[in-house]
């Protein structure tokens, strides 16, 4: 399961060409910031998912852009899941803030460079 973030060209990421992208392989990331990506689903309509797609243009990418600028790690273990068998408990995974803040850092070139080129953010889920 992994999440690349680009810049939309219409048919896939940019990445040959030198652009910024990003791609997000540990879950654990996602799902410290899945409270911000459901207010962003609120306000836009588009929500990031490991699994699926979402386009951010014009307003969109402003909410986005602002979702980025609000997200500021606050706890240091993220639930990634749960198991069932033999006995139920949270699955837990530890997150560090220089990995979030790593990963923001990139997210806001990605969307800066958008603006710049005028293109749609793309985030595309496997």
């Amino acid at each position: 399961m992994a999440l690349d973030i680009g810049i939309d060209v219409g048919s896939s990421l940019i990445r040959a060409q030198g652009e910024t992208w990003l791609r997000m392989e540990n879950a654990a990331p996602s799902w410290f910031l899945h409270p911000l990506f459901e207010k962003l689903r609120a306000e836009t309509g588009q929500y990031i998912d490991l699994y699926a797609s979402a386009t951010f243009a014009d307003e969109q990418l402003a909410a986005l852009k602002k979702m980025l600028a609000e997200a500021q790690p606050d706890c240091w273990e993220v639930q990634v899941g749960v198991q069932l068998a033999p006995v139920r408990r949270d699955l837990r995974e530890p997150l560090d803030r220089g990995t979030v803040l790593d990963l923001i850092a990139a997210w806001e070139r990605v969307v800066a460079r958008a603006e710049e080129l005028g293109r749609p953010v793309v985030c595309l889920g496997d």
